[in-house]
C-alpha cells in the first residue's frame, strides 16, 4: 500500500498530492465549522448583532497588522533557507522573529485601545471583554501563521493536516461552553482557543524537525535584502487588511440590520467556493518560492490552481442557482433571510474570484513580484471609495451640487443587492486586468527571447 501511495504521489506531483491531503483534513473541520456558522452562531447571536460577527472577526487582522507583515516575510525566508538546506538559519530566524513579534504585539495593544471605541460605535455593540479577546485572537493567529510558515517551508504537510483536523472540534467545544454566557465574547474566544492548541502542536513538531541543527544567526547578514522585501509586503498587507476591515464594517453600519445579518448567513454558504482554492494556496506558496529560489518559474502550478478553482466555483454557483431558496427554507432561522437567497450564486462567484486573485497574488509574492498586488489594491480602494461615498451621501448635502447628491441617493447602494453587484463587477475587472498583465508579460518575454544577441 505504501509503495502504491508513493507511486501515486510521484505521478500526480506535490501540488495535487499535498493539496488533496490538506483538502481532506480541512473538510472534516469545515463540517464542524458549518455547524458553528450556520446553526450555533445564529442560535445565540440575534439578528440585531449577527451582522457584527464578520467585522469583529476581521478586526483580529486589522489590530495585528504589524504581526501579519512579519508573518508573510517570515514565510518567504523560512522557505528560502529551507530550500538551501540552511536549517540552522531557520532555527535562529524563528527565535529572533518571535522576539520581534512580542515587541510588536505591545504596539498593537496600544493601537487597539485607541481605535476600538470607533469600531464598537459603528458596529452597534457593547465592548465588554471583546477588545482583550480580539487582541488575543489576533496574536495567536499571527504566531500560528509563523509556525505554519515554518511547517510550509519544511514541507511538514502531514502535521498541518493533523492540526487542521483537531482545530474545529476544539473551537466547537469552546463555543458550546462560552456562547451561552455571552454570545459575541464566546464567539471570539472560540476563534482563539483552537489557535493555541494547533500552534502548540505545530511548534512541537517544528522543534523536533529542527532539533538536530545548531542555531545559525548568520541570517542577520541578509537584513538589507529582507528589509527590501518587507516594504512592499507591508504596504500590500496594510492596505489589504484596511480595505477588508472597512468593507465589512460598512456592510454592518450602512445596511439595515436584517440585510447585514443576511450577508453573514449567505457568506457562510459562499465560503464553500473557497474550500479548494484555500487548500491549494497553502501548498502553492512554498512550491512557487522554492522554484523561484532555484532560478526557474513554475507557472504550471499556478495555471492548475486557477483552473481547479474556476471549475469548482462554476459548479457550486450553478448548483446554488437551483437550490438557494430551498436551502434557506430548511431551517426556521435561515428562513428569516430567504428573501435574499437569490444573491447566493452572485456572491459565490464574487467570493471565488477573490480566492483566484488571492492565489495569483500569493504566487507573485512568492516570486518577489508585487505589480499585480498593487493593481488589486488600487481596484479595491476605488470600489471602497465608491462604497463609502455613495452609502454616505448625506455627508455631502450642501457641500457639493444637489444634483450629484440626488444621483448618489438614487443609486441606492445601501442595499445588499447593489453592494453584491458592485463587488462582482469589481472582482471581474480585477481578473480582466490581471489577465492583461500576464498577456503583456508573456509578450515581452517572447520578444526578449526572439531578440538577436549582438
Amino acid at each position: 500500500m505504501r509503495q502504491f501511495l508513493s507511486k501515486l504521489h510521484a505521478r500526480v506531483g506535490d501540488l495535487w498530492w499535498y493539496s488533496a491531503m490538506i483538502f481532506i483534513a480541512c473538510r472534516f473541520g469545515d463540517a464542524i465549522n458549518a455547524f458553528i456558522g450556520l446553526w450555533l452562531v445564529p442560535k445565540y447571536v440575534g439578528p440585531n448583532e449577527l451582522g457584527a460577527v464578520l467585522p469583529l472577526q476581521q478586526l483580529t487582522s486589522f489590530l495585528t497588522i504589524p504581526l501579519g507583515v512579519v508573518a508573510i516575510v517570515f514565510a518567504k525566508y523560512v522557505n528560502t533557507y529551507a530550500t538551501r538546506g540552511e536549517y540552522g538559519k531557520v532555527k535562529s530566524f524563528i527565535r529572533d522573529v518571535l522576539g520581534i513579534s512580542a515587541i510588536l504585539f505591545v504596539v498593537c495593544i496600544a493601537g487597539a485601545y485607541l481605535v476600538m471605541p470607533y469600531f464598537y460605535e459603528r458596529l452597534r455593540i457593547e465592548s465588554g471583554l471583546l477588545t482583550i479577546l480580539i487582541l488575543a485572537s489576533g496574536f495567536v493567529a499571527a504566531i500560528g501563521q509563523l509556525v505554519t510558515s515554518t511547517q510550509q517551508g519544511l514541507k511538514r504537510f502531514k502535521t498541518m493536516s493533523f492540526t487542521a483536523i483537531i482545530s474545529a472540534p476544539v473551537r466547537l467545544v469552546t463555543m458550546l461552553v462560552a456562547m451561552p454566557i455571552r454570545a459575541l465574547s464566546g464567539y471570539m474566544l472560540g476563534q482563539t482557543t483552537p489557535g493555541v492548541v494547533t500552534t502548540a502542536c505545530a511548534a512541537y513538531d517544528t522543534h523536533r524537525a529542527l532539533k538536530p541543527y545548531p542555531p545559525d544567526p548568520s541570517w542577520r547578514k541578509d537584513w538589507k535584502e529582507i528589509l527590501t522585501y518587507t516594504w512592499p509586503i507591508a504596504v500590500i498587507t496594510c492596505f489589504g487588511v484596511l480595505i477588508s476591515t472597512t468593507n465589512t464594517t460598512i456592510y454592518r453600519q450602512r445596511l439595515p440590520e436584517i440585510e447585514s445579518a443576511a450577508y453573514y448567513m449567505i457568506t457562510r454558504f459562499t465560503d464553500i467556493a473557497t474550500f479548494l482554492g484555500s487548500s491549494i494556496s497553502i501548498v502553492l506558496f512554498p512550491l512557487a518560492a522554492e522554484s523561484h529560489e532555484k532560478g526557474h518559474e513554475n507557472e504550471g502550478v499556478l495555471r492548475k490552481a486557477i483552473l481547479a478553482s474556476s471549475i469548482s466555483i462554476a459548479m457550486i454557483a450553478a448548483l446554488f442557482c437551483f437550490i438557494a431558496k430551498q436551502l434557506f427554507l430548511i431551517n426556521s432561522t435561515w428562513a428569516t433571510y430567504a428573501d435574499f437567497s437569490y444573491l447566493l450564486p452572485y456572491l459565490t462567484v464574487a467570493t471565488g474570484m477573490g480566492m483566484i486573485i488571492g492565489n495569483i497574488t500569493t504566487y507573485e509574492m512568492a516570486c518577489r513580484r508585487f505589480a499585480i498586488s498593487y493593481v488589486t489594491i488600487c481596484m479595491n480602494l476605488s470600489w471602497l471609495g465608491v462604497l463609502i461615498t455613495f452609502t454616505g451621501y448625506e455627508f455631502f448635502t450642501g457641500k457639493i451640487p444637489g444634483s450629484i447628491v440626488t444621483f448618489m441617493r438614487n443609486c441606492n447602494l445601501s442595499s445588499l443587492q447593489n453592494m453584491t453587484i458592485g463587488t462582482l463587477i469589481s472582482a471581474t475587472l480585477q481578473i480582466a486586468i490581471i489577465y492583461a498583465i500576464f498577456i503583456r508579460r508573456k509578450h515581452n518575454n517572447n520578444t526578449l527571447l526572439k531578440r538577436p544577441h549582438l
